[in-house]
C-alpha cells in the first residue's frame, strides 16, 4: 500500500509541482496527519509510515523531469545561456529513467522491507510445506541486515 502510494505520487510528481501532487494524495489516503504518520509520531521513522511514502515519492521523483521540480528546468536554461549542451525533455526523462529509476527501485526495497517480508510470510502461511519460501525469507532478511550493516 505505501509503496503503491510511494511510486503514484512520484509518476504524478514528475510532471506537476510536488506540493499539489502531495496534497492531492495526502487526501487521497485519508487526510489525517496523525493516522498517516504511524504508530509513534511524526519522528517515526519505521517502515509501513503512509506520510513518509507519499513525501519522499513527490519530492524525490520531481526529479525524473526538468517540468517536475522548477531547479531543473532554472538550471537547464542558465547552462544552456552558458553555452553548456544540454539534453532535449525526453533525452533528460531517457537519462533519469536510466540512472534515477533504478535507484528508487532499490530505496522502495529496502524502504518498504517490512512489506515485502509480510508478503513473504503470508506467502508461507499458505503454503507452509515450500521450502523455497523459508528460503527467499531467508535470504532477503539476510540482505536487508547486510544492507543495514554498510
Amino acid at each position: 500500500k505505501n509503496a503503491m502510494y510511494c511510486w503514484r505520487t512520484g509518476a504524478l510528481s514528475s510532471f506537476l509541482d510536488n506540493a499539489p501532487t502531495y496534497v492531492v494524495f495526502f487526501n487521497t489516503a485519508g487526510g489525517d496527519p496523525t493516522s498517516l504518520m504511524g504508530e509513534g509520531g511524526m519522528f517515526d521513522i519505521s517502515v509501513g509510515s503512509t506520510l513518509l511514502a507519499i513525501s519522499g515519492g513527490a519530492v524525490f521523483m520531481g526529479a525524473n523531469t526538468y517540468i517536475g521540480n522548477a531547479p531543473n528546468f532554472m538550471v537547464k536554461a542558465i547552462a544552456e545561456e552558458n553555452g553548456v549542451k544540454m539534453p532535449s525533455f525526453f533525452g533528460y526523462m531517457a537519462w533519469s529513467a536510466a540512472i534515477l529509476i533504478p535507484v528508487f527501485i532499490v530505496v522502495s526495497l529496502f524502504y518498504f522491507q517490512r512489506m515485502v517480508e509480510d508478503m513473504l510470510r503470508m506467502s508461507m502461511d499458505a503454503r507452509s510445506s515450500v521450502p523455497t519460501l523459508d528460503l527467499a525469507l531467508a535470504l532477503w532478511q539476510n540482505a536487508t541486515a547486510h544492507a543495514a550493516a554498510l
